[in-house]
């Protein structure tokens, strides 16, 4: 009797581990199986534009944040779609309705994870989703275009922190920055964050293993650090309650000088002021070389000019490869789209055009520095998108940028209204004029000056303007 029950016993638990064995999928298998059925059924009732379904896949499982801010990119992309193609208003209203319904939601889990512990809440907007291609819930929010999602305190305060890095910094950043520059050796007179403060900022694989080798004493024990396991994602309550809080150590730590120096050049405020200064002293460069008279042969100038831009060409081919699109059409069109993308890709091909045509004898030597003077343009105009990161001045970039797109309706109804003037002005004041290029530039171009203020007056009465002309001069 008692062997018959082991053997039961047995043969049960072996037929549990073999069923837990054939559900059990391993992280690098790239199968098309059910792996994450609420995940992919509220992707499926999205796309069918079935709302309480949705809502209800989004109440179960894992990950709630996440899958309300994919629903919102969905409606998002569909009702545009719908409204290019054409389609009934109330589609894309309806759509634009679902998808500020899990805007909010995802917008009310975060707000509730901030409260209930605010590293955690930026630890899940930028923790990996396997589930999600490997991307973010911040990356995400981004691309869905969220704006209440990315200007929540939670989301400000986590960019603001990944922005300085470690650089412990309140007042004046920008100055600080520029002067160790300028001036190394201040490096190590600066502030910098512990590693507890840092906890909830994601580190790269580099920071990892420059730690491993040169140490640091304010690194915290796996035992402190409190894993995303052990949290729930749906729920916004952790596991366990002696885990509640991570450990605080406002403590800067002894960190070594080439520690600092390391953190220094690390951080994304200081690769931003290296840049923007290393391309001023191109722009600086660049106008040098367009203002005095062209050599046979290019100067040192014009040669640091070349090498500059050579460089910038090679780290947009790189850019286009590191895309996320698999295939190579898909890539560039993904890049390209992107508009500063597409003027350095212009102001590039420019400029390997007008260095083509340097290197030959006139007159194809003045069309070459010509292109040169025209492609300046685009290079002094890529001055805007550095003040994209100024609180103040980037504000005034994004309006005037959408202020030009819904110009563009008024700008072609002026160009009806210029032209049909032009054309009548020029009919009646010119009856016997011969056919010539010159007729299209003169109905377009007096009438616009027109409207500064010049009307051409000698044109109109050539005979009186004369006998005016004359008696001044008597």
């Amino acid at each position: 009797m008692f062997v018959n029950l082991q053997e039961k016993s047995a043969a049960l638990h072996k037929s549990r581990k073999k069923l837990k064995d054939e559900f059990t999928f391993s992280d690098d298998q790239e199968s098309a199986g059910f792996i994450y059925p609420y995940n992919d059924l509220l992707v499926w009732a999205v796309l069918m534009k079935r709302q309480k379904m949705a809502m209800f896949f989004w109440q179960h499982g894992k990950e709630a944040m996440v899958k309300a801010v994919v629903a919102c990119k969905l409606y998002r992309a569909m009702a545009r779609e719908a409204k290019q193609s054409n389609m009934e208003d109330d589609t894309s209203e309806e759509l634009k309705k679902y998808s500020n319904e899990f805007g909010q939601l995802a917008l009310d889990v975060l707000d509730n994870a901030f409260k209930q512990n605010e590293q955690m809440a930026m630890k899940l907007l930028t923790y990996q989703l396997k589930n999600w291609s490997n991307s973010t819930c911040l990356k995400l929010a981004v691309s869905a275009g969220l704006l209440p999602f990315v200007s929540h305190t939670c989301t400000q305060m986590l960019l603001t922190d990944m922005w300085m890095g470690r650089l412990k910094m309140r007042k004046n950043s920008w100055l600080k920055v520029i002067l160790s520059i300028l001036l190394p050796p201040t490096i190590l007179t600066l502030e910098f964050k512990s590693k507890a403060e840092m906890s909830h900022v994601p580190q790269s694989q580099d920071f990892h293993q420059f730690t491993w080798y040169h140490g640091d004493p304010s690194i915290s024990t796996g035992k402190e650090d409190l894993s995303l396991n052990d949290y729930d994602l749906e729920r916004g309550k952790e596991k366990h309650d002696e885990r509640q809080s991570f450990p605080i150590n406002n403590e800067q730590g002894n960190l070594p000088g080439t520690r600092k120096i390391y953190e220094f050049y690390s951080a994304p405020i200081v690769k931003f002021w290296f840049h923007t200064m290393a391309y001023l002293a191109f722009l600086m460069l660049f106008t040098y070389t367009v203002l005095v008279k062209m050599d046979s042969t290019p100067s040192v100038q014009e040669w640091l000019v070349i090498i500059y831009i050579f460089t910038t060409s090679i780290e947009k081919i790189r850019e286009v490869f590191i895309s996320e699109p698999g295939k190579f059409s898909q890539k560039v069109k993904v890049w390209i789209y992107e508009y500063w993308n597409f003027t350095d890709s212009v102001a590039i091909i420019l400029f390997m055009t007008g260095f083509a045509l340097r290197w030959a004898n006139p007159p194809f030597q003045t069309a070459g520095r010509l292109i040169y003077c025209l492609d300046i343009i685009f290079w002094f105009v890529r001055l805007l998108d550095f003040f994209a990161v100024n609180q103040h001045a980037g504000p005034y970039l994004t309006m005037i940028g959408k202020m030009t797109a819904n110009m563009f309706y008024i700008v072609i109804m002026m160009a009806i209204v210029l032209l049909s003037f032009g054309v009548s002005r020029k009919a009646i004041l010119s009856p016997h004029e011969q056919p010539s290029w010159t007729l299209a530039r003169d109905i377009v171009f007096q009438p616009y000056w027109m409207m500064f203020g010049e009307v051409y007056a000698g044109e109109i009465d050539e005979g009186k303007s004369k006998d005016m002309d004359t008696d001044i001069s008597s």
